[in-house]
């Protein structure tokens, strides 16, 4: 992973749960996650810490033979980043800038109450003023072969894994007897889910990480057809497309 430095910290905080799927509305604050008790589910006490989460910011897959990039606009359309990073991922490559933050992890418990929220839990993150990019995979010519996951490993970092992989087609593209096209779209959010331990057990929570990012892939000239997984579709992980080439034009 090649680390950049940045200017100033930023604090993000991501509403979570692991059986509710919930979309954050925007980068600061706590937000408040509604259970089918009378008492909301508001964050009670850590559970655990994880110092070193690799939280994505771009995600781009690259169809073979072609190429991507991915520009990050900020947390949402009303509170842009001036310079954000920008990725290029080429030939079935996939790459992506992930910033290091810190997560504190709270238990889900009912409001002016002390019960536990049943599988729910609230995910806090402070940048530690680092990131960089890596790649999740190269030459692919379908996407549900990438890496799924960050960190580990002896790594440094908490293992997290990715949502960003090809797995159904919900359109495709052909440029046989067609000259070079380029077709984008703006992704505004990640999902990602992040594994940890309390009390000697095992759980997860799935994290909707808000990220508003500028996608364009261009397809070559008679280069073939290739299916197109929208990962940003409604009901989607976020994060633009995912490819898997059919073959060459014949």
């Amino acid at each position: 992973m090649t680390a950049a430095p940045h200017a100033r910290a930023r604090q993000t905080t991501l509403v979570v749960a692991v059986a509710v799927a919930m979309t954050v509305a925007g980068g600061l604050g706590v937000f408040l996650l509604l259970t089918s008790s009378s008492h909301p589910c508001v964050p009670g006490s850590v559970v655990a810490v994880e110092n070193h989460t690799l939280t994505p910011q771009v995600l781009v897959n690259s169809p073979f033979l072609g190429s991507g990039t991915g520009t990050y606009l900020g947390v949402s359309p009303s509170n842009l980043s001036p310079s954000g990073p920008i990725v290029g991922a080429e030939n079935g490559s996939v790459w992506g800038h992930f910033e290091d933050f810190r997560s504190t992890i709270r238990e889900g418990v009912h409001q002016d109450t002390s019960n536990a929220c049943d599988g729910q839990f609230f995910v806090s993150q402070t940048d530690n003023l680092s990131g960089g990019t890596q790649s999740l995979g190269s030459g692919l010519r379908n996407d549900s072969s990438e890496q799924e996951w960050v960190g580990d490993n002896g790594t440094g970092y908490s293992l997290v894994y990715l949502n960003n992989s090809f797995t159904s087609a919900t359109t495709s593209v052909s440029t046989c007897g067609l000259d070079r096209e380029t077709l984008g779209l703006t992704s505004d959010h990640f999902s990602i889910r992040l594994p940890f331990s309390t009390e000697g057990h095992p759980e997860n929570v799935t994290v909707e990480v808000n990220a508003l990012v500028s996608l364009a892939y261009t397809f070559p000239a008679d280069g073939g057809t290739w299916l197109i997984d929208n990962l940003s579709a409604p009901g989607g992980p976020g994060g633009g497309w995912a490819f898997s080439f059919l073959g060459p034009c014949t």
